[in-house]
């Protein structure tokens, strides 16, 4: 079977019964896509205006299921904002990593509890934001701790 627009072999009709390369297909839904973009555009600002609580709920429903990620990427965007090199970032599965490394415990005083994410080398004097770089520390470690280097914690103890 050959596509009918470019003629290359196909092995099947798509669902739908044309029968046309992926190609040929995503370069169609492309054009239109540029071709109605603002009717599309206005349909979404419609429902969005007369949907506004429906939208909400989808959006924290969204939010509660992915919060970690929603905290990762707002580390990245700090970590950038203070970037002067290249920039590598911490995800959110890098974190659980370091959590686990750590049993879950604070680096510093070895408590267990939430813990915030503290730079070993803060980002304000040149640290990376990547998993090397990061410890897990409570609240009161990390604000002990602040942006000094590691070594003060040990006479802090």
């Amino acid at each position: 079977m050959e596509c009918c627009k470019c003629g290359a072999p196909i092995a099947q009709a798509r669902s739908c019964g044309w029968r046309i390369c992926q190609g040929c297909y995503k370069a169609a839904q492309r054009a239109h896509y540029v071709q109605n973009r603002e009717a599309r555009l206005q349909y979404q600002r419609n429902y969005i205006a007369k949907h506004p609580e429906q939208i909400k709920l989808k959006n924290r429903a969204y939010y509660l299921a992915h919060k970690e990620d929603f905290f990762a990427m707002a580390r990245n965007r700090e970590a950038l904002k203070r970037a002067t090199g290249p920039v590598e970032r911490l995800t959110a599965e890098q974190w659980a990593e370091v959590l686990e490394y750590f049993d879950h415990r604070c680096a510093y005083c070895l408590e267990r509890g939430d813990m915030t994410m503290d730079h070993v080398i803060a980002l304000s004097r040149g640290g990376l934001h990547t998993m090397e770089n990061v410890v897990p520390a409570c609240s009161e470690c990390n604000q002990k701790k602040w942006a000094r280097p590691v070594f003060f914690m040990a006479k802090a103890a």
